[in-house]
């Protein structure tokens, strides 16, 4: 049996998985990919920066969500290397009256490629950002995913010594 993980008006529980996808910058440090997202009808803001993340289909594991959809939103091929945790929010969508209690877990994802296919048409652009100028626009968003940032630098601290292999 395969359990929706999808809202419905009944039943507004939604889980999604996503990352904090990075690569090394030349000459040290790290960056990190954020969508941007222009003139959308259900923002308060002209324009919003998002991580990549999205609902889990049928019967994927939390770790295939976040991989496809990491390629769907920003183009990019990744490989998992750490669980990062979850964030929860809720939201309205108002147009058809319903509430959405929505989890989503955070893998910190290496880029190790573009994909062949074009990022989908949720997001206009996907930049790539030191941690903190990520932090500072995440930030700014209800999602507050700036906290995976943080999260994802956390990790690289405690594994320093296994990274620097």
């Amino acid at each position: 049996m395969t359990i929706s993980l999808h809202a419905t008006k009944n039943w507004p529980y939604q889980v999604g998985a996503g990352g904090a996808v990075y690569r090394q910058k030349e000459g040290g440090g790290r960056e990190y990919a954020v969508l941007i997202r222009r003139d959308y009808i259900l923002d308060k803001k002209p324009e919003t920066y998002n991580l990549p993340k999205g609902r889990v289909d049928g019967a994927e594991t939390l770790e295939m969500t976040a991989i496809r959809e990491i390629e769907e939103e920003a183009g990019c091929l990744v490989e998992l290397k750490a669980y990062l945790g979850a964030l929860h929010h809720s939201y309205e969508l108002q147009q058809i009256e319903m509430h959405i209690d929505r989890a989503v877990h955070y893998y910190l994802a290496e880029y190790k490629a573009s994909s062949e296919n074009d990022m989908d048409d949720e997001h206009d652009e996907v930049v790539w950002l030191s941690a903190s100028a990520a932090k500072k626009h995440l930030k700014e968003q209800v999602k507050q995913e700036q906290e995976i940032i943080d999260r994802a630098e956390a990790w690289f601290e405690a594994h320093e010594n296994d990274t620097a292999k």
